[in-house]
């Protein structure tokens, strides 16, 4: 039978010798096992030994273990003469404490690095019960040898994440272990019922107002299906009605009507017109304890006459709604249509390659309308076909009126060829639209500078340049690619922080690799390659400063073959503070650097 003990015990070896190989792992290992494992192969985490980091004490870890304790206390009170411990971890995995029946149960813990203060995350410790939990975000089992580094395989590991009851915020891992030979089934339902005993203790040690807030919206959408909004000097909660209708201008507008509410202390009522253009009326009604107001409710129905009755106005779809731009692609597109409606008849388009010059000089050609044809010669052909003959041709191309010629790569073309070409616009009486892509390479200063040569430079930015638009373009090249595989919030994360050398060229490519890779499955952080997975260490996008202060780093780690020391002096700081940055971006050793 498939799942005997002996079957799993053989597939896991499969596995483990596919790991050390670096070969792929076999598709019977289960799937939450085999993706941790990719993961952790990425990150460079070490199979043979547990090498995790020291890291001090942080408040929010502190506020969790406060809550924790006296669940934890009690329930360790019943573990005499048992084997069994319980490690609680923060967000970042950082243990804040342990438990046990026994000392010699937290000596062996300790033994494997699992003590307060180390960071079991599963880049930096492999899969295990409190990385792993805190990576799928969902309680997790690692039995035995399903650990990816060898010290864990003595051990059965039940995660589950901690959330706060009242923001759904996550607060940590809770993490219940014990040897091999003492696992049984109620493993995962103990720590599933001590994670809720932690998260009902949380509920109870909030502030009283906040619990009051909660309460109120809870108290309201038992009463009605409509969009509500609770809001308190903490948080906001929303249900999914309001989740799917409001936008976070609308939201800043409610904040607005809810100051109005509390300092008048009555309800306030008034239309809104939302972000998408539909109108509506929010009435937002203060909660009060005793004379005091605690927040506000607010309940949002259509206007009269915008919708038949019992129907929400909704937020555009993401098929409709325009999508967010950067400012360098607002900036460029500006450029373009300035370019489309100029009178000018050589335009060069400038950029780095892979960041779409031709794809821009497509939208270009469709956007001055002249019912031409667009015809690309690449000027890498001149060297390959002779700088006459090609010459002759594109001259041949020049003076046909139904055409509009593209010369790719312009900066390829040697002098004798940039003269030639120069002295053929010259020459040509009423010349044709003619768009040229490239960094032009500068030859006879008097023939080939980007002034002399056309007559409006339109810079076509990199990918590194326009962050924000990424989400978005990964859509679009899914879409051109003919599959409709998600992408995961962590890979996500990984790609539009990565700084992407080859531009809109490489992250074409990457998607086609991971969308052939991930086997309809959503795209993750496995079906990426090393270098990108470094971006995934932070869970959002990182800000323009951000990436230029990770990309310049990098680059120095690369300068100085990767000694610290060197590459700090070369960034003018001191190496503490190099060391928090890399620790913050991702790039700690032992990680490929981009």
């Amino acid at each position: 039978m498939k799942d005997t003990t002996e079957y799993r015990r053989a597939v896991l070896q499969r596995a483990r010798r596919a790991l050390e190989q670096g070969a792929e792992l076999p598709p019977e290992l289960p799937e939450t096992i085999r993706c941790s494992w990719t993961r952790s192969r990425l990150a460079a985490a070490p199979m043979d030994r547990i090498a995790v980091p020291y890291v001090a004490a942080d408040p929010a870890g502190e506020r969790l273990l406060r809550a924790a304790r006296p669940v934890l206390d009690r329930f360790a009170q019943q573990l005499a003469g048992t084997h069994v411990s319980l490690v609680l971890a923060d967000p970042d995995g950082r243990v804040v404490g342990r438990w046990a029946g026994d000392k010699s149960a937290l000596r062996r813990l300790s033994r494997v690095s699992i003590d307060e203060g180390y960071v079991l995350a599963e880049e930096l410790a492999g899969t295990n019960g409190v990385g792993t939990a805190l990576e799928v975000l969902a309680p997790v089992t690692i039995v035995g040898a399903e650990h990816y580094a060898e010290p864990l395989h003595r051990l059965v590991c039940a995660g589950v994440p901690i959330r706060h009851p009242l923001t759904r915020r996550l607060e940590g891992v809770l993490d219940l272990a014990c040897p091999t030979a003492d696992a049984n089934g109620l493993l995962m339902p103990a720590t599933l019922d001590l994670a809720a005993q932690i998260e009902r203790e949380m509920s109870m040690r909030a502030p009283e107002r906040e619990r009051v807030v909660f309460d109120a919206f809870v108290a309201r959408s038992r009463m009605t299906s409509a969009a509500l909004v609770a809001l308190s000097e903490q948080y906001m909660v929303t249900n999914a009605a309001a989740a799917d209708l409001l936008e976070p201008r609308d939201e800043a507008c409610l904040w607005q009507q809810a100051l109005e509410s509390l300092s008048s202390g009555r309800p306030v009522t008034r239309p809104m017109q939302l972000s998408a253009g539909s109108m509506i009326t929010a009435r937002c009604t203060p909660i009060m304890t005793g004379a005091r107001p605690v927040g506000a409710l607010i309940e949002v129905t259509p206007a009269a006459g915008a919708r038949a009755a019992g129907q929400l106005p909704r937020r555009r779809s993401r098929a409709t709604q325009p999508p967010k731009r950067s400012r360098a692609t607002a900036r460029f597109e500006q450029e373009l249509t300035d370019a489309a409606q100029s009178p000018a008849r050589v335009i060069l388009l400038d950029g780095e390659h892979g960041s779409g010059r031709l794809f821009a000089a497509r939208r270009l050609h469709q956007l001055r309308g002249e019912g031409t044809v667009l015809v690309v010669r690449p000027a890498g052909a001149a060297q390959a076909q002779g700088g006459p003959s090609w010459l002759a041709e594109l001259a041949q191309l020049l003076g046909d009126r139904a055409v509009t010629v593209a010369i790719t790569d312009a900066g390829l073309l040697d002098e004798r060829s940039q003269r030639g070409l120069a002295g053929l616009l010259a020459t040509v009486e009423n010349v044709p639209l003619v768009l040229m892509t490239g960094q032009l390479a500068v030859g006879d200063p008097e023939c080939w500078t980007a002034g002399a040569i056309s007559d409006v430079t339109v810079h076509v930015p990199a990918l590194r340049q326009r962050r924000e638009d990424i989400p978005e373009l990964i859509q679009s090249i899914l879409r051109d690619l003919g599959v409709t595989v998600r992408v995961g919030h962590r890979a996500l994360m990984a790609l539009t922080n990565y700084a992407w050398p080859g531009n809109v060229s490489q992250l074409k490519r990457v998607l086609a690799r991971a969308a052939q890779a991930c086997r309809g499955a959503d795209i993750g952080l496995e079906h990426l390659g090393s270098d990108i997975y470094v971006g995934a260490h932070s869970r959002r996008t990182l800000t323009r400063l951000e990436a230029l202060e990770r990309d310049a780093i990098a680059e120095a780690l690369r300068e100085c073959g990767g000694n610290r020391i060197q590459a700090a002096a070369a960034l003018g700081m001191s190496r503490s503070t190099l060391y928090r940055r890399l620790r913050a971006f991702g790039l700690e050793s032992g990680r490929r650097i981009l």
